[in-house]
């Protein structure tokens, strides 16, 4: 005979309660077993590094970014620079990668606005390879001259650069960057803001950006 209580509920049998009592005990032993041995992701327990600090809009760049060295694909070679000679201008870092088209048909109008902005702007390609690319399609894209065909006078990029991907979090492509001349993170954007439909009328709002 069943037990009824409250608008038609059936009573719970009591050894259903006393199932149901243990399955509990043993699930909340189970969840706080697995929270004490597992290491936090950022705790550097499991073998992996602790997780750096990614830089957002707003913040200003590390103070050993400009002088940290850099591996750069510079006239068919490889050379290892700093980012000196790029402080008390804009600066745009332009993340990339060969297979992506998006990042190459932008390199156009890139190259204009570097000409026409050369007195306060400096945009500068990075490339993670080898995770993307591979430095034999580097040499051959400058030997072919393929980066002609996307309005390139030249080539040039940072490779083999993880720091900088880490740094911001690299997680599109393309990915722009821009600095202002103080060191402060002003936008980061999938937009190419060189382009002539975002033009900088002015010093004043180059600056701005």
């Amino acid at each position: 005979m069943k037990n009824f209580f409250g608008a038609g509920e059936v009573l719970p049998n009591p050894k259903t309660i006393k199932l149901y009592s243990a399955l509990l005990s043993i699930l909340w032993f189970s969840m706080f077993s697995l929270s004490a041995q597992t290491p936090r992701k950022d705790s550097g327990a499991d073998g992996s590094k602790p997780k750096k600090e990614v830089l957002r809009v707003g913040n200003d760049v590390p103070k050993d970014f400009w002088s940290r060295k850099h591996l750069f694909f510079r006239n068919g070679d490889t050379v290892s620079a700093t980012l000196e000679k790029y402080k008390g201008k804009i600066l745009v870092l332009d993340f990339w990668y060969l297979g992506c088209r998006s990042c190459l048909l932008d390199q156009k109008e890139i190259a204009k606005a570097k000409k026409r902005y050369k007195d306060r702007l400096n945009v500068i390609m990075v490339n993670n390879l080898p995770n993307w690319d591979n430095i034999e399609a580097f040499k051959k894209f400058y030997r072919m001259e393929r980066y002609r065909d996307f309005g390139m006078d030249d080539f040039e990029s940072i490779i083999y650069d993880n720091y900088l991907y880490d740094l911001f979090d690299s997680f599109t492509y393309p990915m722009y960057v821009w600095i202002n001349k103080d060191g402060a993170i002003r936008t980061i954007t999938g937009m190419n803001l060189l382009d002539d439909r975002f033009p900088i009328s002015s010093k004043e709002e180059g600056e701005r950006l």
